[in-house]
């Protein structure tokens, strides 16, 4: 459609007949695209969503009930902001704002990394 009803914006450049750069700027053709553009979104989704629910998320689930219990609730977390760098601040932020109740047992902190980078460099 674009090669043929798009105007020929992209002149000699034949690779680009075919595609959204053959349409000239404001052209109805513009709008063909879309509800195509939409139904393409609402397919993806649908397919990502139903299978997310009905494999991913099982397995996920099955998987982390398998785990040891230490490793299963064990987060990383990196580039701390300052003021939330401390073992009460990181407490205090899990516990009331991201689950809204106390759920944090225990918090370990690396605080000085400046170690760290030649012994990075070494092992590699």
């Amino acid at each position: 459609m674009d090669c043929f009803l798009g105007g020929n914006a992209a002149g000699q450049d034949h690779l680009s007949w075919l595609g959204m750069a053959n349409v000239v700027h404001g052209s109805w053709v513009c709008w063909v695209h879309v509800p195509a553009v939409f139904w393409t979104i609402g397919v993806t989704q649908f397919f990502i969503f139903r299978t997310m629910d009905n494999t991913f998320m099982p397995r996920r689930k099955a998987w982390l009930m398998r785990l040891p219990r230490l490793r299963a609730t064990t987060v990383l977390v990196e580039s701390i902001p300052e003021g939330k760098n401390t073992v009460e601040g990181m407490e205090s932020y899990f516990d009331d704002f991201v689950f809204g109740r106390k759920v944090v047992r225990e918090v370990h902190m690396v605080k000085d990394t400046s170690d760290l980078l030649p012994l990075v460099r070494e092992r590699e």
